[in-house]
């Protein structure tokens, strides 16, 4: 808002102002009349170049092109598993492919049998699975979230796997595609107990890892950790297979919090 010269001016004649109030009120109108002056046009060749555009987005992936990187995942993985002795076995992918391929483990239960166990383990041992219970999505608590799970379509995650091989005594390794390291859930003795093989796809599906056909020799029906880990140090270099097994993975620390108690311990 542009200030009232004149009412400024009304203040500098009164009585108790300062004297020579003409000068006063010449210095304020000058002050404004300076704006009035033309601003030169600036010289175009002294600017600086404009900045580079934006780099642009790279566009969506079309669902023809995310099957070829799901597909080109899954063929390294089950190339990396068959150079050590194991394989992918392909799964439904209806909502209950984890369980699904835990049956391919236990040829007496199915996934329904499965799925219904893991539900009425966390129902009996609330404390060890509660706290990981996303309240966001499950905002009428744990008792919602299991009874959820006992839906045929719904997604399996770790703490299903977690209950699995709590209930069946079992150890279990989660073989992951895009790079991702082997999440390795070791519960019970390596040496002794039966270790339960899965992979993991893209983040959404599970498939079953069992013992590839060998000629040589005959495949193994049930896995130990302590077997796994040797088959996987079978094409290893010298050095490598020198190294102790390791239980334990990077990929498990990171979903580790201060506020929680490890699944995986």
């Amino acid at each position: 808002m542009e200030p009232n010269v004149s009412d400024d001016h009304e203040l500098l004649t009164q009585p108790e102002a300062i004297e020579d109030t003409s000068k006063t009120t010449t210095d304020v109108k000058s002050l404004f009349s300076k704006t009035k002056k033309k601003i030169k046009a600036a010289n175009v060749s002294t600017l600086p170049p404009p900045p580079p555009p934006p780099p642009s987005r790279p566009e969506q992936l079309s669902s023809s092109q995310k099957d070829e990187g799901w597909e080109r995942e899954y063929q390294k993985l089950d190339s990396y598993l068959k150079d050590h002795g194991l394989g992918i076995v392909k799964v439904d992918a209806d909502g209950s492919c984890l369980f699904s391929s835990f049956a391919l483990h236990f040829p007496k239960a199915t996934a329904d049998d499965l799925r219904r166990e893991a539900v009425l383990y966390m129902m009996s041992h609330p404390d060890d699975f509660e706290p990981f219970v996303d309240l966001e999505m499950y905002p009428n608590g744990f008792a919602d979230y299991c009874m959820r799970m006992g839906k045929s379509t719904t997604w399996g995650s770790q703490l299903e796997i977690q209950a699995l091989s709590q209930s069946r005594k079992v150890n279990v390794y989660v073989f992951q595609t895009g790079g991702l390291s082997t999440i390795k859930m070791v519960n019970f003795d390596p040496s002794t107990a039966q270790c339960v093989t899965v992979s993991y796809h893209d983040g959404q599906h599970y498939n079953s890892v069992l013992a590839a056909p060998s000629e040589s020799e005959g495949a193994h029906s049930i896995f130990t950790a302590d077997l796994i880990e040797s088959m996987l140090k079978k094409n290893e270099s010298k050095e490598e297979q020198g190294a102790p097994p390791s239980y334990t993975d990077s990929s498990v620390t990171k979903v580790r919090t201060t506020k929680k108690k490890s699944l995986f311990n």
